[in-house]
């Protein structure tokens, strides 16, 4: 029976044949027409389905009824589509492009069990936009499938997807784009939702499923995924989330995604487990999270478990947070932030790596980075490492990749005894002397560092493990002598720092390491500290003192020195970033006190330290104690700089003094050298803000803007990015 071209039906029709073509017949009333037979039945198309019109069409035989070969159709009535047949399909808008569905059509697979041949096809090729409502239903293993090979679906925001008869089989959602409101599909028994490739939601989107596929969707929208089935569920990825994603698991099969490719979170992500099966983010490759991750964990999830990574590379601050009784593990966890750090506001677990290529993870004593047994981390920097507590667990040998104030400054232990072991280790850039006062030491203890110290804890189990402890020219600075350097621990019962000796040293005196003389019993605050032994100098005393002038005498007596090159004095605001005031030579070798002195004409105003660093003829170098200094301005004169540090544009003075004072300004780099040198009249009652134009680029680094008149004279540091 061919149908068509130019056939028009008005009144209601009933036709039933082995062989049946749709070749461009138009339907104004009812009908019911079905296909009975053998053979392939390939439909022009080109056919119209008027708005007052219900038809039924229905597919019975064993070959395939193939709708829109050439010609696009139009469904604005009420269309039932059914697949009865024991093994073929159904093809709907099959290689013909503008096809319409504006009215309502029911696609039915079968309302019983059914071989896994029987099904159907929409939009396999061309195109096809729905306005209009539809109903998708299956029994039976194969299924409904949208843009197989490449076909474009659009459904408008007026268009509907009502309720849903899945219960087994596959729904395929390929290269389809829905700006459908309020989308919310829920498949039962054993069904499949496979979303992608090429499939982009622009409204809210919900589905539970089953099984669960994302192999290729764009979510611009809010967007809630559940799997709900017990088998496990691979997903391709290539995956976008433009908005929050909600993906779910109330399972007992595993959500295992980003196989093939991977998929990009944008925006927040929220993983739900409320059963055994696991949430894998990141199966087998790599998946970059943009913003913040929350957790609400029943059970524990494990992402990586085939060798992807969660990769952290937004641009600004990120968060992990969980609820739930269970603690997430990523068996590889990638840092690649340039800007802005991953807070950790819940514990997390490593269970094979830590990539730290860029960015601070910061954690704390109840939200800490847990490194399972016989995992661990790689490429750790200043720019890239833990700033708080992190712990291990385990009987492997482990080095912290600890630090704080953008300084990487490990602490290392020996092999525990026992696989539950764990220790939990945290970096200290701060003088530890404020709290466990370098005063109160064992004999055998010359000096401590006043410059970091760790906290080393056995928090569970009973091992004795040795200690390292490190340095870095770069850091806290190098140290004096290989022979001489040790570890020190804080005793919490005795209230004095003990002497844990020297096994073994690595690297330079610039970059290296001090291993304890033997295994450690008691664990608690730990520092660098000097034994005795020959010292470069004696020094009998360091003293700052601001003068009259606001400028500071810098002054240093020694009592003895050997092999002494040179002396260097410098300052500091913070206590990280210290800038050279001047360089004196020193006496080389000498048995009598020796007096030095020096000037800093320019500086810092407010609180700020001195130090003196005292330089050998090999290189070799050591610090003394840091010496404050507080310079109040006159209540008459400031200045303020901005932007600092400085955006590449405008330098702005914000200066308060006296009406008529003429100050001068300058500019120098860290050597001393001017940039820019002008002097100004205060004017416009002695509030001013002056703008700089720098004549040449300023290179990345810091510089010093200095003001000058009779009676002040301040200096402020400039950093340029």
């Amino acid at each position: 029976l061919k149908l068509g071209p130019g056939t028009v039906f008005n009144q209601s029709f009933s036709a039933t044949s082995p062989r049946l073509f749709f070749n461009g017949a138009t339907f104004n009333q009812n009908g019911m027409i079905e296909k009975t037979g053998a053979g392939d039945d390939a439909s022009i198309g080109g056919n119209f389905f008027a708005s007052s019109s219900w038809l039924q069409i229905k597919n019975s035989g064993t070959g395939n009824l193939i709708f829109g070969t050439v010609n696009p159709d139009v469904f604005s009535g009420s269309t039932e589509i059914y697949n009865n047949s024991p093994a073929a399909e159904i093809r709907i808008a099959d290689g013909s492009f503008g096809n319409i569905i504006s009215g309502n059509v029911t696609f039915d697979n079968g309302t019983s069990a059914a071989p896994s041949s029987r099904s159907i096809h929409i939009c396999n090729t061309g195109s096809l936009s729905v306005s209009g409502a539809i109903r998708l239903n299956n029994f039976g293993s194969a299924g409904i499938f949208f843009g197989e090979n490449g076909g474009n679906t659009t459904f408008t925001n007026s268009s509907n997807i009502g309720s849903f008869g899945f219960v087994d089989g596959t729904l395929q959602w390929s290269n389809v784009t829905s700006d459908q409101v309020n989308n919310i599909w829920y498949m039962a028994g054993t069904a499949s939702l496979k979303l992608g490739p090429g499939t982009v939601f622009n409204q809210s989107f919900s589905a539970t499923s089953p099984s669960l596929f994302l192999n290729g969707a764009t979510f611009n929208s809010i967007n809630l995924l559940e799997k709900n089935g017990t088998v496990n569920d691979i997903s391709d990825g290539n995956n976008i989330f433009n908005t929050a994603a909600d993906i779910r698991n109330s399972g007992t099969g595993s959500l295992l995604l980003a196989n093939l490719t991977t998929d990009t979170y944008n925006n927040s992500i929220s993983l739900t487990n409320l059963s055994t099966g696991n949430i894998d983010l990141a199966y087998t490759q790599d998946i970059s999270v943009k913003n913040n991750m929350i957790l609400n964990l029943a059970n524990p999830i494990t992402s990586g478990t085939n060798g992807g990574s969660v990769v952290f590379d937004g641009t600004g601050l990120q968060t992990i947070t969980k609820t739930g009784s269970s603690n997430p593990i990523f068996n590889r966890l990638k840092m690649n932030k340039s800007v802005g750090a991953l807070n950790l506001n819940s514990p997390i677990s490593i269970g094979i790596q830590l990539n730290f290529t860029n960015g601070i993870i910061n954690s704390s004593a109840t939200n800490f980075c847990n490194f399972n047994d016989n995992s661990g981390h790689l490429n750790v920097s200043n720019t890239s490492h833990v700033n708080g507590p992190v712990s291990k667990t385990g009987n492997d040998a482990f080095i912290y990749p600890v630090g704080k104030s953008g300084k990487y400054q490990p602490i290392a232990i020996s092999a525990p005894s026992l696989v539950t072991d764990v220790f939990t280790g945290e970096y200290f850039f701060a003088n530890s002397n404020g709290l466990y006062p370098h005063s109160s030491k064992v004999a055998s203890l010359v000096a401590l560092s006043f410059c970091d110290y760790w906290i080393l804890d056995r928090t569970l189990g009973t091992s004795n493990v040795n200690v390292s402890l490190s340095w870095n020219n770069n850091n806290c600075g190098g140290v004096a002598s290989l022979t001489n350097i040790g570890v020190a621990r804080w005793s919490s019962l005795l209230s004095q720092w003990q002497d844990h000796g020297n096994g073994g040293t690595t690297g330079t005196t610039s970059n290296g390491t001090v291993t304890t003389s033997a295994a450690v019993t008691s664990f608690s605050p730990f520092a660098l500290s000097s034994h005795l032994g020959p010292l470069p100098i004696e020094l009998l005393s360091f003293n700052a003192k601001l003068n009259s002038h606001n400028t500071v005498d810098l002054n240093w007596s020694t009592a003895s020195e050997t092999n002494n090159d040179f002396f260097t004095v410098e300052k500091t605001i913070d206590g990280n970033e210290f800038y050279e005031v001047g360089k004196i030579d020193g006496a080389g070798n000498s048995n009598s006190i020796l007096n030095y002195s020096t000037l800093d004409e320019t500086p810092f105003e407010g609180l700020s330290y001195y130090r003196l660093k005292q330089t050998d003829f090999d290189g070799k170098f050591s610090y003394s104690e840091l010496a404050p200094i507080i310079l109040n301005s006159s209540n008459e004169f400031t200045f303020n700089i901005f932007p600092n540090p400085f955006n590449g544009t405008d330098i702005n003075l914000e200066i308060t003094g006296k009406i008529g004072q003429i100050i001068k300004i300058s500019f120098t780099d860290i050597l001393g050298r001017e940039i820019i040198s002008k002097s100004q009249i205060l004017d416009n009652n002695g509030n001013n803000i002056l703008k700089f134009v720098p004549e040449i680029q300023l290179e990345a680094g810091v510089y010093f803007v200095n003001v000058y008149s009779d009676e002040i004279r301040i200096s402020k540091p400039l950093l340029v990015k």
